[in-house]
């Protein structure tokens, strides 16, 4: 029997296999994708003509990986080199310009018969999920900048009044001028780096620009943040951080997810303690660990703190851990909790892929 028969029988086994019922169910907003060892696709989903809006038949034969965007090609192909658990993958865009703006979430398999290697992807439309999330996401970052903005005010004010009172006093003729002049610079540039750094809390969530950014200058631009704020003059921090650690980040939303932590910290402790901050690195991993001197969390309260609106403050929106979460899914991360209700403090672990 010729080796082409037997692919084709491996492949007629594959498609009647009892695992795959789940998969190739015809709903409009799902479509599964099988390919061969080789690459070459021998099963496209017929839901693919609603949703791409092209014959799914003419991608019969053709590589998998001139549908999906290259970044995921790699990701998927390292997995199935190291593993043969299923993966899982968020946000993925397929190249097709009728679909530029769907986002997928796939999940990826793979089958051994007959000594032959099969690969199943089956992608669901999520673009309405994603777009909802991100609506959330921005509006959230909106809220937290007036409310970090209205604590800003005095601090602008302060020295504001205080370049005023120099001013005045140049313009009655007093000696030492320059004295006066560098005093009044360093008054303007504390509120430049006051507006900047609440300019960077406001900006819109963006998925899609990244840089390699350092661990140590992003926990400087935060604890700076909250160490002016007039709610924080009890706030200390104690930080431990390696300066040459970096991640692939947007760091808009990654300083955002520091924020939140250290927010919520800081109002379990009422604004009265220290929080402390070190990193550390194990496997693949960069670990921020965030630990504040507030009160203890049950198991239960950990467990339902990603939830949406769960919140224990009184004026919490019970939003900003479930975005923190969403946020570091989308970077390939984690978040993690560490409490007991009967010891004092909690600690928020943040795990970031490490370049």
């Amino acid at each position: 029997m010729s080796i082409h028969h037997n692919l084709k029988e491996n492949e007629a086994v594959l498609l009647h296999n009892a695992r795959l019922i789940n998969w190739l169910t015809k709903m409009d907003d799902k479509v599964v994708i099988i390919w061969d060892q080789n690459g070459h696709i021998i099963f496209l989903s017929p839901s693919f003509d609603t949703l791409f809006e092209m014959d799914h038949k003419k991608w019969i034969g053709e590589k998998w990986y001139t549908i999906i965007q290259e970044n995921h090609v790699e990701i998927i192909e390292n997995h199935f080199v190291e593993s043969k658990d299923e993966l899982v993958l968020q946000n993925i865009k397929v190249k097709c310009d009728k679909t530029s703006d769907y986002i997928f979430r796939g999940v990826f398999d793979r089958i051994d018969i007959g000594g032959q290697t099969y690969y199943i992807g089956k992608f669901q439309n999520i673009s309405r999920k994603f777009n909802l999330e991100k609506s959330l996401v921005d509006s959230h970052k909106l809220i937290m900048a007036g409310q970090l903005a209205a604590g800003f005010v005095h601090e602008i004010r302060n020295p504001l009044t205080s370049i005023k009172g120099f001013l005045q006093l140049v313009q009655s003729g007093i000696k030492q001028k320059e004295e006066y002049y560098k005093v009044m610079i360093g008054e303007i540039e504390k509120i430049e780096e006051i507006t900047s750094q609440l300019l960077l809390t406001a900006k819109p969530f963006s998925n899609h620009h990244r840089d390699t950014e350092k661990i140590y200058s992003m926990i400087q631009d935060v604890t700076y943040l909250f160490s002016n704020h007039t709610e924080a003059t009890n706030l200390k921090f104690n930080t431990s951080v390696d300066k040459n650690l970096t991640v692939l980040c947007n760091r808009s939303q990654i300083k955002q997810v520091f924020i939140n932590i250290i927010k919520n910290g800081a109002e379990a402790m009422d604004y009265n303690g220290t929080i402390y901050i070190h990193t550390t690195v194990e496997g693949r991993f960069t670990i921020i660990n965030i630990t504040d001197e507030g009160p203890g969390m049950t198991k239960q309260m950990i467990e339902k703190l990603k939830n949406p609106f769960y919140t224990t403050k009184e004026q919490g929106t019970g939003l900003g851990l479930m975005i923190s979460n969403l946020i570091l899914e989308q970077h390939k991360g984690e978040l993690r909790a560490y409490s007991s209700p009967d010891k004092k403090g909690s600690t928020f672990q943040i795990l970031l892929p490490t370049i």
